[in-house]
Order: structure tokens, then sequence, then C-alpha cells
């Protein structure tokens, strides 16, 4: 029986060889195609993705940049001597600071000394201005400070900080 399908083998692979060839030549080509396409999807995906990144990292440097280059106005409260306190206020930004105006909150007890240096009319970036505060002996020990000032194009802009006496 062996022997039968042995000489048998010759006459079957010359009918159907090529055949069974062209099939699996086919179903190889049909293999690579799908491969091919699930491929050419998840590039795509990929792309989106990477070019969504770039969009967003360009957005923030733009910020970071326009962030860097507007006026920054903050505050602080420092004791010079016991009953001696200064209320430091500076540009932190990168352009001038207009009408610049200090607002305690929260009835803090502290009375501005120098009200008539107040709006500051101009702050050039890295400049500061001190005032002399009177402290009340009941003053509460921290609260809110409100910066308030005009950028170059008198847009207002504010910041509030906490302070501590």
């Amino acid at each position: 029986m062996f022997d039968e399908i042995i000489k048998k083998a010759p006459e079957f692979i010359k009918n159907w060889g090529a055949l069974i060839i062209s099939f699996l030549s086919m179903l190889v080509a049909f293999f690579s195609l799908v491969q091919s396409a699930k491929a050419r999807k998840q590039q795509r995906k990929i792309n989106e993705i990477e070019l969504k990144l770039k969009q967003f990292a360009m957005d923030k440097a733009n910020k970071e940049q326009k962030e860097a280059s507007a006026p920054c106005v903050q505050a602080r409260i420092i004791e010079m001597g016991k009953r001696d306190h200064r209320l430091k206020v500076w540009n932190s930004g990168g352009k001038t600071a207009y009408n610049v105006n200090i607002e305690f909150e929260d009835n803090l007890g502290i009375i501005n000394m120098d009200p008539s240096k107040l709006p500051f009319e101009e702050l050039e970036p890295m400049k500061s201005f001190e005032l002399v505060l009177l402290v009340e002996y009941s003053a509460l020990r921290k609260g809110r400070v409100l910066t308030v000032w005009e950028d170059e194009n008198h847009k207002r802009m504010e910041k509030r900080q906490m302070v501590d006496i």
C-alpha cells in the first residue's frame, strides 16, 4: 500500500502540485495584505498622536514665552525691626507694569503710611518699591494681599498672595 502511494505521488504532484502551491501563495499574500493594512492603520494613529504632541508642546512653549514676557507684580511684608514693617512690591515679569496698586484683604489691621505712592505709575521689570506700613497690635498674623496692575495694552491683571506679619 505504501509502495502504491509512492508510485502515484509524482502523478498527483504533476496534476495538483501547481494548484496547491498557488493556493498556499495566495494565502501568504492575503495574510501579508491584512498585516500591512493593520500596520498602516497603526502608523496613522501614531502620526496623529505625534502631531497632537507637537502641537501641545508648541502651545506650551508659546504660553510660557507669553507669560515670561508679561508683567507679574508680587508683594511681601518685611519686618525691619520690632515695630517697623515694609511692603516690598516688585515686578518679576518681563514687561513694565502700569498703575500698580495694592489692596489688603481680610481686614488685616495694616495701614499704608505712604498712600501718595499708589498707584505706582510704572514698574519696570526686576524693579521694586517699598511702602511703610503701620501694623496694629491686634492685627492678624497672616492674610491676603491683592496686587493689581495693567499691562502695556491696559489690560487689568491681578495676583492674590498670602502674606505673614
